[in-house]
């Protein structure tokens, strides 16, 4: 009887183990490939997208709100949170064009520090507006 039990439960856990048992399970959430040539990796990043595409969210909550809006990247914490229909932004940061809602054509590149009290480091932020028309094609 004894031997019996061991048995069952060397079994048990060798099926466990097995290759062939694993592939049988849901498969994971895609590692940052998702429909309409978008791309997340991060909690939450692309958390609200419905029918975007081409957009590129790096780093948790990154386009976060992002519904609509197609052509974007986020790298960052945060980065185009509140993004729900612009396009062609680029934001690098954490929290970089946090507030963008439907604007167009937007680069930010976002460094943050949290100084300590009395400090005299500041938080910096650089925007450049991109129209196309100013692109010259080659």
């Amino acid at each position: 009887m004894r031997y019996g039990f061991t048995f069952l439960v060397f079994n048990l856990a060798c099926l466990t183990f097995s290759p062939v048992i694993q592939a049988l399970l849901p498969p994971p959430p895609p590692d940052g490939g998702y429909l309409n040539f978008n791309t997340a990796e991060g909690d939450n990043a692309l958390f609200n997208l419905t029918t975007g595409s081409g957009n590129t969210a790096n780093g948790n909550n990154a386009l976060f709100n992002n519904t609509t809006g197609s052509s974007n990247m986020a790298n960052g914490v945060q980065a185009l949170y509140s993004n729900k229909t612009g396009f062609y932004n680029t934001a690098t940061g954490v929290n970089a064009l946090f507030s963008n809602v439907t604007g167009e054509g937007n680069t930010a590149n976002w460094a943050c520090w949290s100084p300590r009290p009395g400090s005299k480091r500041q938080s910096s932020q650089w925007i450049k507006q991109v129209k196309p028309s100013s692109l010259s094609s080659r």
